[in-house]
């Protein structure tokens, strides 16, 4: 996946999590000058201009080969957190023109019954349990990362293992966050799905400056 990315100034850090559909690491001894012009390779020479969020200290955006990438400065420390995941493509299922005249003629007692509608009462707020758990449980992890971040000390050794303990957990929950993006999602999720990643962004920008 690090062949996805620019390569970063400083050599100082280490990987995360790094497998075939994402990647995590932590760099540092990074000026400010310098995240700014990691960002900047990520936009003119890998593409990262979709859907593109960009601040002073934090930066998200998508490329054409379907990966999304996500860099936080924290100015304090002077690291660099990079964060990339290969997006799942959203297939649907094409009816070819041979499979609609077949249906066309069909008769009435050949065809199939209307799917049954999905029982209202195991949905939570038009959601499913599954998906609200999965989103609050994101959510609630990030506002303890933003807990912990705003009084981390690089120098605390104590503080230094249980950082790199929630660098390994945050790449593990933001893979299992995307993968929501790939199901099929009723409107009620994909408005919740929208609204806890702007909730979480925002908390990030907190402990960014």
């Amino acid at each position: 996946m690090h062949e996805k990315l620019p390569e970063p100034k400083s050599k100082v850090g280490q990987y995360v999590f790094d497998n075939s559909d994402s990647l995590s690491l932590t760099v540092g001894e990074t000026e400010k000058n310098d995240y700014k012009d990691y960002v900047e390779k990520c936009e003119t020479e890998f593409g990262y201009s979709i859907d593109k969020s960009k601040t002073d200290t934090s930066f998200s955006a998508s490329n054409s080969e379907n990966y999304a990438v996500t860099v936080l400065y924290f100015e304090s420390s002077k690291e660099m957190s990079i964060s990339l995941n290969q997006k799942s493509e959203n297939k649907k299922d094409e009816t070819t023109s041979t499979e609609k005249t077949t249906e066309i003629e069909k008769k009435p007692d050949e065809t199939k019954p209307a799917e049954t509608k999905k029982d209202e009462s195991t949905l939570v707020n038009g959601m499913r349990k599954d998906f609200k758990e999965a989103m609050d449980s994101y959510e609630e992890f990030y506002d303890s990362y933003v807990d912990f971040m705003k009084s981390y000390n690089a120098s605390d050794l104590t503080m230094l293992a249980k950082y790199t303990e929630l660098l390994s957990k945050t790449a593990e929950m933001d893979k299992k966050f995307a993968k929501w993006e790939s199901e099929d999602l009723n409107d009620a999720e994909l408005a919740y799905y929208i609204d806890v990643q702007a909730r979480v962004s925002k908390k990030l920008l907190e402990v960014a400056s």
